[in-house]
């Protein structure tokens, strides 16, 4: 799975290890269909039986310009809801 915000890393005991890559990373619409895509992928795959959420150094933050992008309370609710969605998704796989 190519993601160009995002690693996924599969142990020998099945764990997933999803890496955030900071080092060019903002938190913004890319990145967040990247979370998407890869919570989906580590879901559907079911010999994964677990994931670690893990950044190879934490110097990320949110896309100014993606935030002041979002103009109308239903775009910050669509995304703000994207996010939370694959994060949610996460809680009830289990």
């Amino acid at each position: 799975m190519q993601l160009d915000n995002l690693k996924i890393n599969i142990d020998d005991q099945s764990i997933a290890n999803l890496i955030i890559n900071s080092k060019n990373t903002l938190i913004n619409k890319q990145f967040i269909e990247d979370f998407k895509k890869a919570i989906d992928y580590i879901i559907n795959d079911k010999n994964i039986i677990g994931i670690i959420i893990t950044s190879d150094d934490y110097n990320y933050n949110y896309d100014l310009n993606f935030l002041y992008s979002l103009n109308t309370s239903s775009l910050i609710f669509e995304n703000i809801t994207k996010l939370s969605g694959a994060l949610r998704k996460l809680e009830n796989i289990g």
